[in-house]
């Protein structure tokens, strides 16, 4: 389970551990990982507080990658995300002037999903 997101021919494949006692229909299979890189974030709002926070605009944490110089270019974060939400695209974040900055988001390994809504599992031809 710690491999995923996993994919078969550009379709999401998504598995869920369970103790033995469900019912399947009681399964609900709508989380997976991803790794998504937060770009363009401001210099002074790089701290893993900072990127704790915009974590919690998408869903939850489970792991912020380390940046020990505190230069990269971008943060990279993993987070448990519902796949039958849309995809969020960008982010406004207030820096510590308060000014809102839009920081855009980028998403690792993604399955097949729709441009327009930004849900995975259809294409847009197939949106309604």
């Amino acid at each position: 389970m710690a491999g995923r997101p996993w994919c078969f021919e550009q379709n999401l494949l998504l598995l869920k551990d369970i103790s033995g006692d469900e019912q399947p229909y009681d399964i609900a299979l709508t989380h997976s990982p991803f790794w998504v890189r937060i770009e363009n974030l401001p210099f002074n709002c790089r701290s893993d507080a900072h990127v704790k926070a915009i974590a919690a605009k998408l869903d939850s944490l489970m792991e912020i990658e380390e940046d020990v110089m505190g230069i990269g270019k971008d943060r990279r974060l993993r987070v448990m995300m519902d796949v039958t939400k849309p995809l969020r695209r960008f982010l406004d974040v207030v820096n510590r002037q308060g000014h809102t900055v839009k920081v855009k988001l980028k998403y690792e390994r993604l399955p097949f999903f729709c441009f327009m809504c930004g849900i995975m599992g259809h294409g847009e031809k197939d949106c309604i």
